[in-house]
Formats: structure tokens, sequence, C-alpha cells
């Protein structure tokens, strides 16, 4: 079986891991709850919406086990709902982000709009001597308040 849980390899491995040690029977049931939230995020149909949906599905798949519905589950819906925002966005589709450009480059603590973004920016980068400063990237996206 393929594991979905994780946005990269390591958490991936970890995520797989914790599942298989507490929780062995749940396991395609929290798969699928990742599943379903990979889609969920592809749709662009709101980051509040795809994690809270992803955090009832894994209540759900946790229910009656008193270590998963305690850890795993808590664990993956806090993680999606504090470090969601990067890959939400990144699972927008191409067409979407045509249009972004980046600002221009100042200090960290310049906003999107300080920096020439029309809202609040969608993602941040090093830029200057050392990649010290931030850049902010202005997408179409942002303006449509999706989170």
């Amino acid at each position: 079986m393929d594991w979905f849980c994780g946005s990269d390899r390591f958490n991936m491995f970890m995520s797989e891991n914790a599942v298989t040690r507490d929780c062995p029977t749940r396991k395609n049931g929290f798969n699928n709850c990742c599943v379903a939230h990979d889609l969920c995020y592809s749709a662009q149909t709101g980051q509040i919406n795809c994690d809270d949906k992803f955090c009832n599905c894994l209540a759900e798949a946790a229910n009656g086990t008193r270590v998963c519905a305690a850890y795993e589950a808590k664990a993956f819906c806090l993680l999606v709902r504090q470090f969601g925002d990067g890959p939400y966005r990144a699972s927008a589709p191409i067409i979407l982000n045509i249009n972004c450009t980046w600002s221009r480059c100042g200090f960290w603590f310049n906003t999107a709009k300080q920096l020439g973004c029309d809202c609040d920016g969608t993602e941040t980068r090093g830029c200057g001597p050392l990649g010290i400063g931030r850049s902010y990237q202005c997408c179409p996206t942002c303006l449509g308040g999706n989170k």
C-alpha cells in the first residue's frame, strides 16, 4: 500500500511508522483521510474547509483506539492546521499561478503590501545579499481569500 500522509518523504516515513506502531488496524483509514485531504487541497475549496474535513476524518478513523485517537489523530490534525498553508498554496493548479509576480526585496519585517503586492502575498523567499531580505509572491489566488 502506498502511504500518502505527509508533505515530504521524511514526514511520510515518520507518520507511517507512528500509525503502524500505535494503531495498525486503522492504517487504511488514516491513509484514506490523507488522500481525501490532498484531493481537497488540489480542488482549492479552502484550506480551513479541507483541514476541518481532514480532522473529522481522522477522528472517525481513530474512534475507539485510545492511543491513536489521543496522539496520531490529534497530531496530524494540528500539523495541517499549523503548517498546511504552503502545501495548500502549492496544490493550486498551475493556471492559478500564471500571473504571479515577486514583490521587490525588503526587510523581514516588511509586509507584502509594503513591498508591492495588492494583497498579503502567498509565500516568501529570501532575497538580496546572502538571501537575508524578504520578497513576497503576489498572485491572483491570494485575492480570493480562499485560505
